[in-house]
């Protein structure tokens, strides 16, 4: 199957602040009616992103914890923070997909 009768196709992008408000085709439908086409998605949390990668969206991330792990690692380095250590955190919180974090959430939300 092919989109608009080529064999491969550019990447198609959603940006949404709310999963609910995106539009019917782009809840996960766009890789089901054109298989070839890779959807990239970024979300708020990582609630959203899981239920867009169940759904079979490849490449689903989340804007606020990606850029907050990119603006956090330019301030280690401007205060003198090895960058091979700032890699290694960096790398430790995005591994097994956030799972510190996860866990860290799931705590606070049981002390709640």
């Amino acid at each position: 199957m092919s989109l608009w009768g080529t064999s491969t196709c550019n990447p198609f992008t959603i940006r949404s602040r709310r999963l609910d408000r995106l539009s019917p085709g782009g809840r996960g439908s766009l890789k089901h009616l054109y298989p070839l086409l890779d959807v990239y998605v970024q979300v708020s949390n990582l609630r959203d992103k899981d239920e867009l990668l169940a759904k079979g969206i490849e490449h689903a991330g989340t804007g606020y914890i990606e850029s907050t792990l990119v603006r956090g690692s330019m301030l280690l380095k401007d205060i003198g923070t090895p960058e091979a250590d700032v890699r290694e955190l960096v790398e430790d919180l995005q591994r097994d997909d956030y799972s510190q974090l996860r866990s860290a959430y799931a705590r606070t939300k049981r002390e709640q």
